[in-house]
């Protein structure tokens, strides 16, 4: 799935670790908040640290967030970044096969974070570092990391709650006491009140829904560049990414419910109720521009700022591609779909997995246990949908005119498995580590790896690039179907592998570290 943001892939596949550019962050600090020199400067509009402005929310405002969900949908397609502590330096590794190098002076005592853009392939990161010789002091740093270089963007001994970044990774909002922005290698100071700020919103024109609050009362305010819209009892949710739309919220007390409305820029007149409920889920596509709301009270769509549609009776979840194994745990990122209206929807409670092509709803397959929505996976070329009933998996074409339900594989004797990215393809292991590759609607199977040992033996399979990749007595195997062999370049004495879609980690004793984009030639990391 691409989007206008999606960057073209890096041509440079250097190993070599190069040291990042630490000059010294220029800050203007200009009173008030300013308008930013470049209105179309793009923001990132949705704010990666979701769950802990929620809290936040939750602890300065009288609107009542715990109840709302903003969930994106999970786009797997994107490139990847991987971190890596070394002795006083963070490595950065990514997709395209770079390696960075951030110094820390040699200090072995760090933490760090990393928000990665909808790309996928750049990071604002936050380390903080502890200094043990005295004076005994911590030091808080963020980094811009744009797919090629490293730039320092502030250093400082005051806590750094929030970071958000842009879509294109070039710019920042966060908060070092007071609310700064960063682009072009300059951080200006947005907003010179004492008093607490905490945003809520950005969008990619630089535009920012944000709650100023001195411990005993919350003010919201809409600022769009050239002047500041007090929001009342609402707080922004959502901005689209041209700033055109507020996706705002609101208690209603006397009902006991939130809501969620939309208004055009500064025009009030405009607002219209979507939803309104005790709790419910808000998805957006890529832009902010479509929105999916459901809960109990059913599933409602509006496109373009429109009126509400109901879409379904029901609560929808959306079913996205596999989730490989994530690189990083420290690693936030935020992504969607381009389009609501391409995504398909696991109906729970009718047993149904339905699209809302046109803003109506289609049903895809219908009958289905509760229970198969559990492992319920899109293909990554959208073509199938694959879910388990008891011990047989099947899947769906959702693009056919009348969809029929086929049979994938049969899962009864399968103690490991794993489906390829196509879903056409379903690889498993037994007990004794022997590996099989079962063919489409087959009750048969093919074995095509003698395993040697039991279960102590080291062994994780993984998808990447369109193969099988596993781990046996310490070497590397793989297999597109036929017989598994042994892949000639990797490293020798593995004792993990870690894959997403464009990057894969090897481990190996000693603490070895080697990375590969193509699954045939590594380099070492460290």
């Amino acid at each position: 799935m691409e989007d206008e943001y999606e960057q073209k892939a890096l041509t440079e596949q250097t190993g070599e670790l190069e040291p990042a550019v630490l000059s010294e962050p220029a800050v203007s600090p200009e009173p008030g908040v300013q308008n930013r020199g470049g209105k179309g400067k793009k923001i990132f509009a949705i704010i990666a640290a979701i769950s802990l402005t929620l809290a936040l929310f939750a602890l300065i405002t009288a609107v009542v967030l715990v109840n709302i969900e903003r969930k994106p949908f999970y786009n797997f397609q994107k490139s990847d970044l991987y971190f890596v502590k070394d002795d006083g330096a963070l490595l950065i590794v990514t997709g395209s096969g770079t390696i960075k190098k951030i110094d820390l002076d040699d200090c072995e005592d760090f933490e760090y974070t990393a928000v990665k853009d909808y790309s996928g392939q750049r990071a604002v990161i936050h380390i903080t570092r502890k200094i043990t010789v005295f004076p005994l002091k911590t030091d808080q740093m963020l980094f811009m990391f744009d797919g090629r270089s490293v730039k320092e963007i502030v250093r400082s001994q005051m806590s750094i709650p929030f970071v958000f970044l842009s879509p294109d990774g070039q710019s920042a909002i966060y908060i070092n006491d007071r609310l700064y922005f960063y682009y072009g290698g300059r951080s200006t100071l947005l907003a010179e009140d004492d008093r607490g700020i905490i945003p809520s919103a950005i969008d990619n024109e630089g535009n920012i829904g944000y709650v100023i609050s001195d411990g005993k009362t919350a003010l919201s305010y809409y600022y769009d560049g050239t002047q500041t819209l007090p929001l009342g009892d609402s707080n922004v949710l959502f901005l689209s990414t041209k700033g055109n739309l507020l996706y705002l919220t609101r208690q209603n007390e006397k009902q006991n419910s939130v809501s969620i409305d939309v208004q055009k820029g500064m025009d009030k007149s405009t607002r219209i109720k979507l939803y309104d409920n005790i709790s419910f889920t808000v998805y957006m596509n890529y832009d902010a521009t479509q929105a999916l709301i459901t809960g109990s009270k059913g599933t409602v769509f509006s496109k373009n700022g429109g009126e509400p549609v109901k879409v379904s009776d029901h609560e929808l979840s959306p079913i996205i591609p596999v989730p490989r194994e994530e690189l990083d745990k420290d690693v936030i990122a935020s992504q969607r779909f381009s389009d609501l209206e391409s995504a398909f929807f696991a109906e729970r409670s009718s047993g149904s997995i339905v699209s809302i092509k046109g803003g109506k709803r289609k049903v895809i397959a219908t009958n289905i246990k509760r229970e198969a929505f559990n492992d319920c996976h899109l293909s990554d070329d959208g073509k199938r949908i694959w879910y388990v009933v008891g011990q047989t998996l099947y899947y769906v074409d959702p693009n056919e005119e009348n969809p029929e339900q086929r049979i994938l594989a049969y899962t009864e004797k399968m103690d490991k498995w794993i489906v390829s990215s196509d879903a056409k393809t379903v690889f498993s292991a037994d007990y004794y580590m022997n590996v099989y590759a079962h063919a489409e609607g087959s009750e048969t199977t093919a074995k095509i790896f003698t395993g040697k040992g039991d279960y102590r033996t080291i062994f994780k399979m993984q998808y990447f690039r369109d193969k099988l990749y596993f781990i046996h007595d310490g070497k590397l195997y793989s297999s597109n179907g036929g017989n598994a062999v042994n892949v000639a370049n990797a490293p020798e004495d593995i004792t993990g592998i870690e894959c997403s879609r464009h990057l894969m980690i090897i481990k190996t004793k000693g603490g070895g570290l080697f990375f590969s984009t193509n699954g045939k030639s590594f380099k070492k990391i460290k």
